[in-house]
């Protein structure tokens, strides 16, 4: 399992993910790490843990829409990934982090065939309780995801917008609406207006977007076909604890059990920091 980069991040990569706040990525985890991966998923999802909130069956629909939370806190192969792979030195790269990279949350999200749930077009910044601008996530597929399956989709360039947007969950939890943001756009229904990339994806392959990029994700229609995927947020050198209102209550008490205060660094065992500059 690769512990440094398979290849370099081309500049061409970089560049993309400046400019338009999401690029894909291939070739960056061998097989084994990918295999760990998949089989370790299937493994929480037959032992589920409080954090895991059952999208279907909270909102209705048909299949099953699941989402997991920290899930390296309760399994050593994601535990393993999150600290011994290449994940953080890409993510340091992609957001132009000099002295460190720290671990906000991971999670996975796995649509079963036949799942009618969608993922509503949002922004990831509005739900977290931490502020800077190097924020990035690393969203690895762990299966062949086309566009039937629910492959993501990103609107190129609207990290730079300077607009922030309620947050609407899978689970449209009404406690993370801050009135005081912009409702998303009608971005379906006028999809010609918009910049719109997604790509189909095979095992391994990446997706990185800034914390402030519009994405959603459509249905599972694939009457056979998983979806699953493993996403990592990192955190770069300029962001700071925020425990506004309207953010993830179950991210800002993890901040403030470890004794954080607004304006401190995310340094600390809930937010722990995976990468530092050893110049």
């Amino acid at each position: 399992m690769n512990r440094e980069q398979i290849r370099p991040l081309s500049p061409e990569e970089l560049e993309a993910y400046e400019r338009d706040g999401v690029v894909l990525l291939r070739g960056l985890f061998d097989d084994p790490w990918i295999e760990r991966l998949q089989k370790a998923t299937d493994e929480v999802l037959a032992n589920p843990t409080k954090a895991m909130l059952d999208v279907t069956e909270k909102q209705g629909g048909m299949g099953r829409f699941t989402i997991d939370t920290l899930v390296w806190k309760h399994h050593e192969d994601f535990k393993s990934f999150v600290f011994a792979s290449p994940t953080a030195q890409i993510a340091r790269q992609l957001m132009g982090a000099k002295k460190k990279v720290n671990l906000l949350m991971d999670q996975l999200f796995v649509k079963e065939p036949g799942t009618t749930n969608e993922t509503p077009w949002h922004q990831d910044h509005s739900f977290w309780p931490a502020q800077g601008w190097q924020i990035c996530t690393i969203w690895i597929a762990l299966d062949a995801i086309p566009p039937a399956t629910g492959r993501p989709e990103f609107i190129r360039g609207s990290h730079k917008w300077k607009r922030m947007f309620k947050a609407i969950a899978p689970h449209h939890n009404p406690a993370l609406i801050n009135p005081d943001f912009e409702d998303v756009p009608d971005i379906e229904g006028n999809r010609d207006d918009y910049d719109i990339v997604g790509w189909d994806m095979q095992p391994g392959d990446v997706v990185a977007f800034h914390s402030m990029t519009l994405h959603w994700a459509g249905a599972n229609k694939s009457s056979t076909a998983r979806r699953r995927a493993y996403a990592i947020r990192w955190l770069g050198d300029d962001v700071t604890f925020d425990p506004r209102k309207y953010t993830s209550p179950f991210l800002v008490s993890l901040g403030q059990a470890s004794g954080l205060k607004r304006g401190d660094s995310l340094d600390c065992d809930s937010y722990p920091r995976v990468w530092s500059c050893t110049a």
